[in-house]
């Protein structure tokens, strides 16, 4: 089973079954468009589907860029494509 590949990792691998199976599954907004949330000093980007991993480099790279900045509310508006 694939699953086990991971076991050197994961301890126990073989208590863990698998439930469900789901091909493509991708978090999604209600507007499907990528999100940035400041909680304290975190900031939590979701750059949803498969947008996210194709672009992931770009996000990485504005992500990087407000922070350094400061510029996070720009950061928003570039994410959810409002400039």
């Amino acid at each position: 089973m694939i699953r086990n590949l991971f076991s050197p990792p994961i301890a126990r691998i073989t208590e863990y079954m698998v439930t469900k199976v789901v091909t493509c599954a991708y978090t999604f907004t209600a507007d499907e468009k990528f999100l940035a949330h400041e909680y304290g000093n975190c900031l939590v980007i979701s750059a949803c589907s498969g947008h996210g991993y194709k672009f992931g480099a770009a996000v990485g790279r504005r992500v990087a860029a407000a922070i350094g900045n400061g510029d996070v509310a720009g950061l928003k508006k570039w994410l959810r494509a409002e400039v």
